[in-house]
C-alpha cells in the first residue's frame, strides 16, 4: 500500500549514548496532526436510529462478506462495504465487546460481557448456531491458526478461553492472571496478551498452555490494544497514558517507547507496509507507527473524532472505520451514551 507522508514533521528517538546498545529509544516529539481524507461520517444526522445500539467497543472488517461490524451495548451494527448501507441492529447482544469474523466462511463470533457468553452466528442473517459460556466478562477475541481455536479474553477471570469454532464448544482455558485486554498470535504457537492492571505483557506457549514470560511495560499505564509484526517479532502495546510500547517478544526486550494520543483502545497492523494504526479517543487522533525501518517511529497523526478509541481497517481499500461518541459517567458511575453523539468516521489512510 502506498502511503504519503507530510514532510513538515519528524519524530526523534533519543537514547543515552553510553547505553544505546541496551536502552530502548524514547520518542521525544510527536508529528503535527494532519487532516485526513474523510470518506464518510455516519452519524445521527444522516442515519437515524444510531443511538439505539448504546455504547460501543471493538470494530472489525470481514473480507469475505465485505461488511464492517461494530460491537454495541445491545446489538451488533453492520456496514455493507459495497453500498455503505448501515444496519443499526444486525443482531442482538448483551454488552458486546468483540465481533470476530471466522475464517473459511461467513460466520462471526460475538463476545457478550453481560451474559458471559460467546455466540457464533451467520454474518449475513444473524442466525445463531452456538452459544458458549465463558469466564467473566469476555472481551477481546482472536483466531489462533496454530490451534485452530478462537481465543477469548475472559478479562475479569484473568484467563484465555479456547473455543473450537467448528463444534462451537469450550475446549480449554489458560490461566494468565490479571485484567486481560487484547492479544495477538503469531500463528506458530505463541500468543502475547496485554495485562491492563499490571502494566505488563504476558507471553503464552499454545502447545503447553503455559505462560512463558511476563514483560513489564515500563512507562505504560493501562495497556489495551495490541499489534504484532510477525517478521520482526515486534509487539506494539498501546497505553491509556498516551504511549506505545514496542517489545521484541523473540528476545523479551523493550525496543522503543513512542508518544501517541491518550485513550487508545486498539492497534491494527497493516501487513502491506508494516505500519500500525492506533486510534486514541481522548485526543481524537489516529497515529501511524512505522515498523519497517531499523527503529519504530510515529510517521503520521491524523485528526479523528472525540471518543474514537477503536477502529477497523480494510486492507483492500485502505479505509479505517472509527466508531466514536460521547459517553460520560453518570451518577451510577457507569458510562452512558449522549443522545445523538454516536457515529462511525471513515477515513482513507493511503
Amino acid at each position: 500500500m502506498a502511503v504519503r507522508f507530510s514532510t513538515h514533521f519528524l519524530v526523534r528517538c533519543v537514547c543515552v549514548a553510553a547505553l544505546s546498545a541496551v536502552t530502548p529509544c524514547v520518542a521525544t516529539a510527536e508529528p503535527t496532526k494532519v487532516q485526513p481524507k474523510i470518506v464518510a461520517d455516519i452519524n445521527a444526522r444522516n442515519t437515524p436510529g444510531l443511538d439505539d445500539g448504546g455504547l460501543w467497543d471493538y470494530a472489525s472488517v470481514d473480507s469475505v462478506t465485505r461488511r464492517v461490524y461494530v460491537a454495541r451495548g445491545v446489538s451488533v451494527m453492520a456496514i455493507d462495504l459495497s453500498s455503505m448501507r448501515v444496519t443499526n441492529a444486525f443482531m442482538p447482544a448483551q454488552h458486546a465487546h468483540a465481533v470476530l469474523p471466522l475464517p473459511g466462511g461467513q460466520e462471526i463470533l460475538i463476545t457478550n460481557g453481560d451474559s458471559n457468553t460467546a455466540v457464533i452466528a451467520d454474518g449475513i442473517t444473524g442466525k445463531v448456531r452456538a452459544t458458549i459460556h465463558t469466564g467473566a466478562k469476555p472481551d477481546a477475541a482472536l483466531f489462533d491458526k496454530f490451534t485452530g481455536d478462537v481465543l477469548v479474553m475472559a478479562a475479569d477471570d484473568g484467563r484465555i478461553d479456547m473455543i473450537n469454532p467448528q463444534s462451537g464448544t469450550l475446549v480449554g482455558s489458560i490461566n494468565i492472571g490479571g485484567g486481560l485486554e487484547a492479544a495477538v498470535s503469531d500463528g506458530a504457537g505463541h500468543v502475547a496478551v496485554n495485562i491492563e492492571d499490571q502494566n505488563a505483557l504476558a507471553l503464552v506457549d499454545m502447545a503447553s498452555h503455559k505462560v512463558t514470560a511476563r514483560i513489564a511495560l515500563n512507562d505504560c499505564e493501562g495497556p489495551t490494544g495490541i499489534a504484532l509484526d510477525p517478521r520482526k517479532s515486534w509487539v506494539v502495546s498501546v497505553c491509556a497514558n498516551g504511549v506505545a510500547k514496542v517489545t521484541d517478544i523473540a528476545h523479551g526486550k523493550a525496543v522503543a517507547t513512542l508518544q501517541i494520543g491518550k485513550g487508545p483502545d486498539a492497534a491494527i497492523f497493516n501487513a502491506a507496509n508494516e505500519h500500525v494504526l492506533v486510534p486514541s479517543g481522548k485526543d481524537a487522533t489516529l497515529s501511524e507507527i512505522a515498523l519497517d525501518g531499523a527503529s519504530p517511529s510515529v510517521v503520521r497523526v491524523m485528526g479523528t473524532r472525540p471518543g474514537a478509541r477503536t477502529a477497523a481497517f480494510d486492507p483492500k481499500t485502505g479505509y479505517a472505520f472509527l466508531p466514536y461518541g460521547n459517553a460520560p459517567k453518570g451518577e451510577d458511575k457507569k458510562r452512558h451514551l449522549t443522545p445523538g453523539s454516536f457515529g462511525v468516521l471513515i477515513i482513507q489512510t493511503r
